[in-house]
Order: structure tokens, then C-alpha cells, then sequence
């Protein structure tokens, strides 16, 4: 044998058997140490390129066999489906098990054989002629991973720790060949700004690597429960959540990541535990890629898996539960978890006598709640009766999210009578009493919605509802005007009734009333005035409102700068004006009834919208039934108002008001009946002096209910807890 002979056969001894020792150079000229250098790296590409035949002889051997092992099955249940039910009894499953596993046993080592782990780190991916080894092996496994014959002979070959290993291989070579982020133009298509040839199709190539692995891994995780008995590979979660997290990444990839944890957070306890200390990587991997993506990773991502660990309960339960209820913060990531039956799954939470478990399960109840686009849903899975055992808890914090919740959903309409099956009223009329002025504000909104329906006011009056709602009228407190608003809203709704007025006024309410009506703030005025509006819409009420002292509230609220409490106080005007008829003629020198709303009623017609000058015409008609006030009316001008209103109206609105018109034409004519015939005949036109003046009295059309009104968005995103959870989980594992 030859001197360079010799030495390649030595080398390939080193590289099999282990280092072998440098020989002494003393006494070895150069030329001759780089003789044998340049041999020695001869000799180990002649090994490399040997191996890789070997390895591509073996694929292809393999391809092979499992094409005639396909095809043999096909051919044998082809043959079964021909026979008689009776006879298709399958004598060769047990065989064809047996060459499955032999089958998985030949190929999964070949995903640990250095040769092919080489060829994925070299950037030509050229490693002894191996450059395809890798997708072939990959390829086949994918193949066999999704056949329930292959499944078990694969994991029995530990084919996840040899996954778990490419992943790691290709995402960390990904990341090295990458250009800097300021160099990164598109995301998930691997493009970038001056990147050569070779770093894109090697990219390319470990990016089609990566997906057929994770796919892989995505099919072997949908082993059944009962029938998984392999350990959790080590580093399994992490790898896949890195996966989910970059977003450089080819979504698909991404999607198939989320998937595999899907998987694995069904199967058993031991693996859950395994997931839990990733738990909170797992979450905000989640919400990036969400908003990196959309919809698309979201749907089928860490929500499913953190629901399936939910679902199962165990140790790991409590930290997916501190996990959802981050998520639930994004809108898409709460119809998911309603998609998925998460609400069924909150029942023993909420029975939890543990503070930290009880508390995230009510957050997320109630952040389901506050969002109306679900609340239909939210209703039919049995969500009401768990936001009120939320809401029955002893903390304020834990009661102003669950009112948060049902005030959103009593702005639903349709959502009006099974919130009232659910008892509801009871409940909030507490609330109403709270000494928080968030869980009262929240529950008197609540109690307001609900009152609009007419088919349920006496029912929730029947509660001692009304009690409740004049004491947020009686000192209110400073800061508490949304409270205060949001009891007169549920009062106006109320008190359209006879009955829910005369309990009102029963109660003491009028003065209470009156007194916040002056509130410094212009939303408390406008709810205040309704609440005086559909009180006196009976005469008999609005005479005690009066001996309250009613008329200066509504002569100061005319006057308001505010167009909405101006419409609301022109409504009380025409109201209190009609209790004129019951009047005595006053003392010589004293006021007439409704004197002191004569001026504020002027100035209206001076400056007022369109719909507020109907109003207050009409109250000006109907006081004009008293001389005083008919004098007073004429001394300030009344007439010359009145003549060109109807003008200008038509300028200020663009076009003609009959209502403005039949209003101002029939005081004109009541004022006119002061005058002597001339006067009145250059005012009112000829033939006048013998026209009928108007009788009795003009209500007018003040409306007798407010509105429903949406809650604003209730909770928000929960600080994580992911840590804490996590350790009690697994302590209570061991």
C-alpha cells in the first residue's frame, strides 16, 4: 500500500473510532506535512461522499418499501370491502403493525445521522452529496406520521426528540442567515434587501424543512389520550412556541406550531406540566402573532390549547386560566374561547375557594360580557347565572366588573327578559345602595335599560326599586354625577306609570328631585328635567311639585345654555303651565301663577332651535289664560315676536314648522283678545275681532322614556400571574 494509501485509510479510522493523535512533525520537511495534509482532506471527502451514497441508497430503499407497503394495504382493503360483513375479519393488522414499527424503527434514526444534520447547517447544503437527504427523510415521515398504522412504531422510536432537534436546527439557522432587522422588507416570505442568491435558497430550504417537521409533529400529536404513553420530550413546548412567536416565519409554519400544541395540551397531565412554565411565552407569542397575522394564527393557536388544559383540569389548570384570562382582552381571542365552550368550563373555577383562581375566572366571565357582539351566545351557553355568582362576591372590585358585564348586556334588547328571569333586580337594587360608585353607577345603568321595557316597569318597581333610586337623589355626593345621571335615567323610565308616580312623590321624592336638577352639571340637568317631565304629566303630581317649589327649577333651566336641558325644561314648562285652571285669581299685587316662567319662555322665541319654540309657545299659550301674565306677555313685546316667527323660522331651519306656526298663530290670537279692535285687526288680520279665541289648554308631546344606553368597555387586560400559578401547579403535582 502506498504512502498517501495509508494515510487515507488511517483518517477514516479517526473518523469512526474517534480523534486520533497528531503525529510528531520533527524530522518532516513542509512540502511533505502539506503532502499529507491536502490527503487527509481528500480522504474525508471521499468518506463524505461515500456516506452520502450510503444515505441516498437508504432513502431510496425505504421509499421503496413503503410504496409496496401502501400498496399491499390498499390492495388488502380493497380486497376486505368485497367480502360479506360477516368474513372481512382483518387477519393481517397485526402484521402489517409489525412492519410498521420495523419500518418506523429503519427511518427515524436516519433524522439523527450527522450527515444529514450537517447538510442542514451548511448554507449550500451540498455536505457528501447529501443536499436533498434531509426533505426526503422529512418527506417520508410526514408520509407515515398522519397513518394511524405508522403513528405508534414512530413515537416508539422516539421520533420527537429527533424532531425536536431539526426544529432547533432550523429555526437557529433561519435566524444566522437572516439579514439585520433595519436590512428585513417583508415578513413571513423570507425576502430582504441585499441578500445573495445562496442565503435565499438556503433559507428557503431550511423554511421547507421546518414546516415539513412541524407537520409532522402536528399528525403524531393527534395520538389519542388512552393511548399515549411516551414521556414529554424535552424542549417540545419551547421549540413550538418559538416557532409561533417569530413572525418572520411563514405563517403556515406558524399555524402548524399551534396546532401540535393543541394536541399536546389534550393528551395527559404529565404533558400539561411539561407546557406550564411556557405558559406566559405562549400567550404572548399568541397575541403577536395575532397582531402580526390577524385572525388567522389566532383561530387556531394557544387559546385552543390553553381551553384543552382547562377542560382537563389538573395542576396545570390554574395557569391556563391566569393565561385566558390575558387573552380575553382581544376582542377575537373572547368569540374564540365562547366557540370553543370556555363558558361551560368556568363553572368550578368560580366555585373555587382559592382567591387567584377565583378572581381570573371571574375576570373572564366578565369580560365576556362587556362584549356585546357575543352576547347572544354568552346567554344560551349559561353565562348570566355565572356572571351573578361572580357578582355575589363580598369584593367591590369583583362586584363592579360583574354590574360592568350586565349593564353591556342590558343594552341588547333581546337580552331584556332572561335577564329578568335570572332575578336579576334584586341583585342590582343592593348594588344601587353600594358604597362604590363604580358598582353603583354600573347598577342603576343596568336598572335604567331594563325600565325602558313597558312590560316589565311594575315588576321592577315591586323590588323597592324606587326607595333605592331617590337615595342617590338625597346628598349626593361630590364626583358622583354619572351615578346620579344614571338613577334619573332608570327613574324617567319608571315613573311613566300612574302607580310609580304616586310612590315617587309617597316617598318624599319632589324636593330630592328638585334639588339636583340645579346640579352644576349639564347631563344631571337633562336626566333631572325628564324625571320632572313624566312626573308632571299628571296634574295632581305636578301641583305637589309645584308646592315643592317647581316653578323657579324650570325658569332656571330655561334659561340654560344647554339645548337638550332647554328642550326638557320647555316639556316642564307646558306641563306645569296646564295647572293654571286650578288657580285663584291672585292677590292684587301679587305674581300670577307661572309669572316667573313668562321671561325665560321670550327669550326662547328670540333664540331658540325649532323644536324648542313649539314648546314654549304653547306653554306661553297656556298661561296666557291668566291676565297678569297676558299683560306681562304684551308689555314685553310678545306681539312683535310673534308676527315675524314664522319667518324667521323658515330662515333659521331651512324650511316652514306647521307645528311653530299653529303654536305662535294660536297665542297671537289668545294675546290679541287684550287689544281694542283696531290694534287687534293690524296685528291678526281682518275679520279676527269675530274669531272664537282657542279653549281649554295645550299639553303638548313630552315623551315618556329614555332610551337604552351601552355601558362603556369593561375590563381590560389582566396583569400576568402566569409564574405564580405555574409553581402551585407543579408543586401540587409532585
Amino acid at each position: 500500500m502506498s504512502a498517501p494509501m495509508l494515510r487515507q485509510s488511517l483518517h477514516l479510522t479517526s473518523l469512526r473510532s474517534g480523534p486520533a493523535e497528531a503525529p510528531s512533525s520533527s524530522g518532516v520537511s513542509r512540502r511533505a506535512q502539506k503532502r499529507s495534509q491536502e490527503d487527509v482532506s481528500g480522504g474525508a471527502e471521499c468518506a463524505d461522499k461515500g456516506d452520502g451514497r450510503r444515505l441516498e441508497q437508504a432513502i431510496s430503499a425505504l421509499e421503496g418499501k413503503l410504496m409496496r407497503m401502501l400498496s399491499k394495504q390498499r390492495a388488502q382493503e380493497a380486497q376486505a370491502a368485497r367480502l360479506p360483513p360477516s368474513a372481512a375479519i382483518d387477519t393481517t393488522h397485526e402484521a402489517f403493525l409489525a412492519s410498521a414499527r420495523a419500518f418506523a424503527g429503519r427511518l427515524v434514526p436516519l433524522l439523527s445521522e450527522p450527515l444529514l444534520l450537517r447538510a442542514l447547517r451548511d448554507k449550500k447544503g451540498a455536505h457528501g452529496g447529501a443536499s436533498d437527504a434531509p426533505k426526503q427523510v422529512l418527506q417520508l415521515l410526514e408520509m407515515i406520521s398522519q397513518r394511524d398504522g405508522f403513528r405508534q412504531g414512530v413515537l416508539e422510536a422516539n421520533a420527537m426528540a429527533a424532531l425536536v432537534r431539526i426544529l432547533r436546527l432550523c429555526r437557529e439557522r433561519l435566524e444566522r442567515l437572516r439579514p439585520p432587522p433595519e436590512r428585513r422588507i417583508e415578513r413571513g416570505s423570507g425576502s430582504s434587501s441585499g441578500t445573495s442568491d445562496v442565503c435565499r435558497e438556503a433559507r428557503g430550504r431550511l423554511q421547507l424543512c421546518l414546516r415539513m417537521a412541524v407537520q409532522s409533529m402536528a399528525f403524531l400529536t393527534q395520538i389519542s389520550p388512552e393511548s399515549c404513553s411516551w414521556p414529554p420530550c424535552e424542549g417540545q413546548s419551547c421549540e413550538l412556541v418559538a416557532i409561533l412567536r417569530d413572525v418572520w416565519l411563514d405563517s403556515a409554519v406558524r399555524r402548524l406550531a399551534a396546532c401540535s400544541l393543541k394536541h399536546l395540551a389534550a393528551l395527559n397531565d404529565t404533558v400539561r406540566l411539561a407546557m406550564a412554565p411556557h405558559i406566559q411565552d405562549l400567550v404572548e407569542a399568541c397575541l403577536e402573532a395575532h397582531r402580526a397575522e390577524g385572525d388567522a394564527v389566532l383561530d387556531s393557536s394557544a387559546l385552543c390549547a390553553l381551553t384543552s388544559m382547562l377542560a382537563e383540569g389538573g395542576p396545570t389548570a390554574d395557569a391556563a386560566l391566569a393565561a385566558v384570562a390575558n387573552l380575553v382582552s382581544n376582542r377575537r381571542a373572547r368569540a374564540r374561547f365562547v366557540e370553543l365552550g370556555g363558558i361551560a368550563l368556568l363553572q368550578a373555577p368560580l366555585r373555587s375557594e382559592h382567591e387567584g383562581i377565583y378572581k381570573n375566572a371571574g375576570w373572564v366571565i366578565a369580560s365576556l360580557a362587556v362584549d356585546t357582539d357575543i352576547s347572544g351566545d354568552f346567554t344560551l351557553d349559561g353565562g348570566i347565572p355565572l356572571l351573578l355568582q361572580y357578582a355575589r362576591s363580598a369584593d367591590l372590585g369583583h362586584q363592579e366588573e360583574a354590574a360592568w358585564g350586565l349593564a353591556n348586556l342590558s343594552s341588547q334588547s333581546e337580552l331584556t327578559a332572561t335577564l329578568m328571569r335570572a332575578n336579576v333586580v334584586p341583585l342590582l337594587v343592593t348594588f344601587a345602595r353600594s358604597e362604590s360608585d363604580g358598582v353603583r353607577m354600573q347598577a342603576l345603568w343596568t336598572l335604567a335599560n331594563l325600565a325602558v321595557h313597558p312590560e316589565f316597569r311594575q315588576e321592577i318597581a315591586r323590588e323597592r326599586t324606587i326607595p333605592a333610586l331617590l337615595d342617590s337623589f338625597r346628598d349626593p355626593a361630590p364626583g358622583t354625577h354619572h351615578s346620579l345621571t344614571q338613577a334619573a335615567r332608570a327613574l324617567s323610565n319608571l315613573v311613566v306609570t300612574s302607580e310609580n308616580r304616586a310612590e315617587t312623590m309617597a316617598h318624599g321624592g319632589g324636593e330630592a328631585i328638585l334639588r339636583c336638577a340645579l346640579s352644576e352639571s349639564n347631563e344631571v340637568q337633562q336626566a333631572v328635567a325628564r324625571v320632572i317631565v313624566n312626573l308632571s304629566y299628571e296634574v295632581g303630581v305636578a301641583m305637589q311639585l309645584v308646592s315643592a317649589g317647581a316653578l323657579p327649577v324650570v325658569a332656571s333651566l330655561l334659561g340654560s345654555d344647554c339645548d337638550s336641558v332647554q328642550q326638557e325644561a320647555t316639556w316642564m314648562a307646558v306641563n306645569f303651565s296646564l295647572c293654571i285652571d286650578g288657580q285663584a285669581p291672585p292677590p292684587r299685587g301679587s305674581p300670577a301663577f307661572g309669572a316667573e316662567m313668562v321671561l325665560p319662555l321670550l327669550h326662547l322665541l328670540r333664540s331658540a332651535r325649532r323644536e324648542v319654540l313649539e314648546q314654549a309657545a304653547w306653554a306661553l299659550f297656556n298661561l296666557a289664560r291668566s291676565r297678569p301674565n297676558k299683560m306681562a306677555m304684551l308689555s314685553h313685546g310678545a306681539l312683535s315676536l310673534l308676527a315675524g316667527l314664522p319667518s324667521q323660522v323658515d330662515m333659521r331651519a331651512g324650511g316652514s314648522s306647521s307645528g311653530v306656526r299653529a303654536a305662535s298663530g294660536t297665542l297671537l290670537t289668545s294675546l290679541a283678545e287684550a287689544l281694542t279692535p283696531t290694534s287687534r285687526r293690524a296685528i291678526v288680520g281682518p275679520g279676527s275681532e269675530r274669531s272664537q279665541p282657542p279653549s281649554g289648554l295645550h299639553r303638548g308631546e313630552a315623551p315618556q322614556k329614555v332610551a337604552m344606553l351601552s355601558a362603556p368597555a369593561g375590563p381590560g387586560l389582566l396583569e400576568p400571574q402566569f409564574a405564580r400559578f405555574a409553581v402551585s401547579g407543579a408543586e401540587e403535582a409532585s
